[in-house]
């Protein structure tokens, strides 16, 4: 009997839905407070022509729409 208990929570464990350790290694926003920093960042990829001025912007209102 116990047994089974067993091989029914093993069965049930490889089955489960994702749990939180699993989405861990999805990537997660940055926090609001971050903002400034990240647009920097963005900004001197801008300055050093690693982006263009329009990715830039695009960047730049999806950042600012977090706040």
């Amino acid at each position: 009997m116990v047994q089974n208990m067993i091989y029914a929570q093993m069965h049930t464990w490889k089955n489960r839905a994702p749990d939180a350790s699993r989405r861990a290694a999805t990537p997660m926003p940055p926090p609001a407070a971050d903002v400034p920093a990240q647009l920097d960042k963005l900004d001197d990829l801008r300055k050093r022509g690693v982006i263009t001025d329009a990715e830039f912007n695009a960047q730049k209102a999806k950042l600012l729409d977090k706040m």
